[in-house]
C-alpha cells in the first residue's frame, strides 16, 4: 500500500470483514426482532396483518435491543458534552442502548411499539459499522414478516441466554414454540 491505495488483497480482505461483521450483526437483529416481537403477540400480530410496518419493526428493533449496544468515537476537535470538556481526540465510548432509553426523547422507553413515531430517532453507528447496520437492516425487514407470514403463532418457550458481553448482543439460545394455527 505503498501509494496509499487498497490492492485487490486488502480490498477482497475488507469486503470479507464486512460480510461476516454484518452476517453477525443481522443474525442479532434478526433473533433481538424475533424474541421482542414473540413476548408481544399483540405486536407479532399487527406485523402478521400489516407486512409493510417490516421498516419500523427494525427501526423499533434498532432502538429497544440494538445488536451493536455501543460505539467508541474519537473527538475531532474541542466538544463539550452534559456539561464536561472534551479536548479534540478524546475517546467517547457512546452508549446506544442507554440512550435509546432516554424518556426526554423516548416516550416509554421501556415498551416495544410497533405503532412508535416512523422517525427512527434512535442512533446507529456509522462508517463501517453503518454498512453492516444496512446489510442488518436488509436481511431484518425480510425476516420478521416472512417469519410471521408463515408461523402466525408464535411465543417463548423456556429461558433464552444473551451471549456474553462482546460488541455485538444477542441470544446463544432462544427457544420458540412455533405454529401454523392457533
Amino acid at each position: 500500500m505503498a501509494s496509499g491505495k487498497l490492492g485487490l488483497e486488502e480490498i477482497a480482505a475488507v469486503c470479507r470483514s464486512l460480510i461476516t461483521s454484518g452476517l453477525e450483526t443481522a443474525v442479532c437483529l434478526i433473533g433481538n426482532a424475533t424474541a421482542a416481537l414473540a413476548a408481544r403477540p399483540d405486536q407479532w400480530k399487527t406485523l402478521r396483518t400489516a407486512p409493510h410496518l417490516a421498516t419500523k419493526a427494525v427501526n423499533e428493533i434498532l432502538r429497544f435491543d440494538p445488536p451493536r449496544r455501543f460505539v467508541l468515537r474519537i473527538a475531532s476537535e474541542q466538544a463539550e458534552v452534559a456539561g464536561h470538556s472534551l479536548p479534540p481526540h478524546s475517546r467517547v465510548l457512546v452508549m446506544l442502548a442507554a440512550a435509546h432509553r432516554d424518556p426526554h426523547r423516548f416516550p416509554d422507553p421501556a415498551r416495544f411499539d410497533l405503532a412508535r413515531s416512523s422517525q427512527p430517532g434512535h442512533l446507529t453507528a456509522d462508517g463501517a459499522m453503518g454498512l453492516e447496520i444496512s446489510l442488518a437492516r436488509l436481511a431484518g425487514e425480510i425476516a420478521p414478516w416472512t417469519l410471521a407470514g408463515r408461523l402466525p403463532h408464535l411465543r417463548p418457550v423456556g429461558r433464552a441466554v444473551r451471549r456474553p458481553g462482546g460488541a455485538v448482543s444477542g441470544f446463544t439460545h432462544l427457544s420458540l414454540r412455533a405454529s401454523a394455527t392457533a
